[in-house]
């Protein structure tokens, strides 16, 4: 399975601990040569940050996502069968992240993020020998990650 995704930001922190930000995100994602899902949209989210001296923050993060997908699935059992699915996908993240200054301008960093993401109803486009084959998806998915590391 592969990944590869990017995102550009801007935002706005004038605000003593609280700052606001949006941007567009986009990614591709592929399961061998067979599955191959493409995403993108446009997110905005606020972020709190706590102060604990100089050395240490605890900021949270809320944002929310609205996303295009296309899903592109083929050579369904060795045949000519291909899928394509278009659909919206939107979703929440929330994160946690606390980060302790080191020595030489390093970071440790500890990040809890839970996303929990819907996908449309989505009718499925199909192109292969069956006539009159078809079918509809909806669906969640909930993820979270914990990631621990140093920063420079």
């Amino acid at each position: 399975m592969t990944r590869s995704s990017g995102s550009g930001y801007i935002g706005y922190s004038g605000f003593e601990n609280i700052g606001l930000y949006g941007g567009y995100t986009y990614g591709k994602a592929g399961v061998g040569a067979k599955i191959n899902i493409e995403d993108d949209g446009p997110f905005v989210g606020v972020k709190y940050t706590h102060f604990f001296g100089s050395y240490s923050t605890l900021t949270f993060d809320l944002s929310y996502s609205y996303l295009q997908s296309e899903i592109n699935i083929e050579g369904i059992a060795g045949t000519s069968q291909r899928f394509e699915i278009d659909t919206n996908t939107s979703g929440t993240s929330l994160s946690l992240t606390w980060v302790r200054a080191m020595d030489r301008g390093r970071s440790f960093f500890v990040r809890y993020n839970i996303k929990d993401m819907s996908i449309a109803e989505a009718g499925i486009n199909y192109t292969g020998p069956y006539v009159g084959t078809s079918a509809t998806i909806i669906g969640t998915q909930n993820m979270s990650a914990l990631s621990i590391g140093v920063g420079f």
